[in-house]
């Protein structure tokens, strides 16, 4: 249990507030904005604990109330374990849960996608992996696709030890005594990561765009990947691939393992299942788009998977 768990809601989200890096006046203004009773939803605490917060003026607001990304921050750095933000990393580090081994082996799933109710009409593309899977049996409807995802996982440590250094550098700044701070942010804050990072916040985009430059600088061929996470969750998650210098594409992605070291403590063997393996519940894509296009074009959808064979 977190030190902030044993306060009342409100002194632990001004605590929270004092180290947010809150969003720029430009993402404010393009974010969706929550009242205070919106905010207490999401946070999971009581109206009146947002509403001592907002008085304190710690909060940026606007005339709309406060930014979805700024919430769910608050929510991150509250250490409550109510929020939707916090619950989210929870849930979607689940497959985790039992430790490397059962994370290596072929998995078959069942998954099925529905289409967003704004997506335009025409022709549905489901991507194949670049990596980690291969879809079979994909079947295409109006508003929904079925397929079958066999995943594979796949033990490939570094061989290069300046990835395990960087690797671990960006592990050790983005723990919670370093100098970032993992946050959501929201799709125009991506548009500089460098700018987010120097404000000392970070998501798993800003970092893989940040580290696949700081990696070619070191002479690393890397290829950005958007894959999702299979489970309980509908989670999508960006990380990088890096050629070794064993001539092998290996996965790097510190922050799943700063997500797990913050649900299973620092000494957990499941943040080095992150340190260029790959894992069975992971198909990734290559690229930023999503895996599912309607004429060409990403379109919002969800994407659910049920595991059927291990």
């Amino acid at each position: 249990m977190s030190a902030d768990t044993a306060l009342a809601p409100a002194e632990a989200l001004a605590r929270s507030a004092e180290r947010t890096r809150f969003a720029t006046a430009a993402e404010r203004v393009a974010d969706e904005a929550l009242d205070a009773r919106s905010a207490a939803e999401f946070l999971g605490v009581d109206d009146a604990s947002v509403e001592a917060l907002l008085r304190s003026g710690l909060v940026p607001t606007g005339p709309r109330g406060i930014a979805y990304h700024d919430v769910a921050a608050l929510g991150l750095n509250s250490g409550l374990g109510t929020s939707v933000s916090e619950r989210g990393i929870a849930m979607m580090m689940r497959f985790a849960r039992g430790g490397v081994e059962p994370l290596l082996g072929p998995v078959d799933w069942a998954f099925t996608v529905t289409l967003d109710p704004s997506a335009s009409d025409g022709a549905v593309e489901v991507r194949e992996p670049s990596e980690g899977g291969v879809l079979l049996s994909v079947a295409p409807g109006r508003r929904t696709v079925t397929g079958r995802l066999r995943t594979f996982g796949r033990w490939s440590p570094f061989v290069a030890a300046e990835l395990d250094r960087s690797f671990d550098r960006w592990v050790a700044d983005v723990a919670p005594d370093g100098p970032l701070q993992f946050q959501w942010v929201s799709d125009v804050g991506r548009e500089d990561p460098v700018a987010r990072l120097a404000e000392g916040r970070v998501d798993c985009v800003c970092l893989a765009l940040v580290a696949a430059d700081r990696l070619a600088r070191l002479g690393f061929a890397t290829r950005l990947q958007r894959g999702r996470v299979l489970g309980l969750l509908d989670a999508q998650h960006v990380w990088l691939s890096v050629l070794d210098e064993d001539g092998e594409w290996k996965r790097f992605d510190p922050m799943l393992a700063v997500h797990s070291r913050r649900l299973w403590g620092r000494d957990t063997d499941r943040a080095d299942a992150f340190r260029g393996h790959v894992v069975n519940a992971m198909p990734g894509w290559a690229g930023t788009g999503t895996a599912v296009r309607v004429g060409g074009h990403d379109v919002l959808h969800t994407f659910t998977a049920r595991k059927e064979s291990r």
